[in-house]
């Protein structure tokens, strides 16, 4: 489980789709940089752990040659209104779409453009969050 903070994520990349996706595979691979001319090390610093959380960074991270930058960006913003008690307490791994602050045809457009992300019953699912550890693989 990687527990993060969307909002300084977001705010240190400079809205960089690229950076943030930089960023997320840094911390879940627990990159180092290998110099001060990495692009990684005006990063290395950096806290970024917080309230928002993914079950399964390490499948998005794996997959990501799959997905345009935009397309993770998404995904972990979406992710990251997930309440971490919601999930602690009932183990439900979906995002209500009123819970988004979206107009819902929004919601759907991200979804159908994306296969990273679908809906349910109102709900977002989130592709690599609802594997069991027998389809990790």
């Amino acid at each position: 489980m990687l527990m993060y903070n969307w909002n300084k994520i977001y705010d240190i990349a400079g809205g960089s789709a690229v950076e943030v996706s930089r960023i997320v595979r840094m911390i879940v691979q627990k990159q180092v940089p290998k110099n001060k001319f990495d692009p990684l090390f005006r990063y290395a610093g950096e806290d970024f752990s917080g309230e928002s959380f993914l079950i399964h960074p390490d499948m998005l991270m794996y997959n990501a040659y799959k997905h345009s930058y935009k397309d993770i960006v998404q995904y972990l913003a979406l992710a990251s209104m997930r309440p971490i008690a919601d999930y602690l307490a009932t183990g439900i791994l979906t995002l209500p779409i009123e819970s988004t602050g979206m107009p819902a045809e929004i919601v759907h457009a991200y979804a159908q453009q994306s296969d990273l992300m679908g809906i349910q019953n109102g709900s977002v699912l989130f592709r690599y969050e609802e594997m069991s550890e027998q389809t990790v693989h």
